[in-house]
């Protein structure tokens, strides 16, 4: 037998070692829920060992996680876009009406804002010129 992924069959002989402990539990208090918990946590660590041992599952799970990659990746370059745009208009929002109205408060949270949405513009350049080398 070969191992295609020796990463998921160490971590299938981790999951099936704390399964057997938590069997190894059971003199002490016997619970069916704890039982069932044992049992299943067994079973994935069976599932991932025989992944790793198929050689079209593992391609399978490497593209997986490719594809999983580029979705984190878009899903955070949102996240930040979202976040750096709403900040930009809080902060002029927030100054207008906390200096019109006299709130310290609301023109503290309007420094806030300019202070995220400028570090947000820094690191961005800073990755942009790290990354583009």
């Amino acid at each position: 037998m070969r191992v295609y992924n020796r990463k998921m069959f160490l971590l299938g002989i981790l999951t099936i070692l704390v399964g057997l402990a938590s069997l190894a539990t059971l003199f002490v208090e016997m619970q069916v829920t704890r039982l069932l918990i044992a049992v299943f946590v067994i079973f994935i660590g069976l599932e991932m060992i025989l992944r790793s041992l198929s050689e079209k599952q593992t391609r399978s799970d490497q593209k997986a996680e490719k594809r999983n990659r580029a979705v984190t990746l878009r899903s955070r370059a949102l996240a930040s876009d979202v976040t750096r745009w709403t900040s930009f208009v809080l902060t002029p929002l927030s100054l207008g009406i906390g200096v019109y109205w006299q709130i310290p408060l609301l023109i503290g949270v309007g420094l806030g804002a300019a202070l995220f949405f400028n570090l947000s513009m820094l690191t961005e350049m800073i990755a942009v010129i790290r990354y583009s080398k």
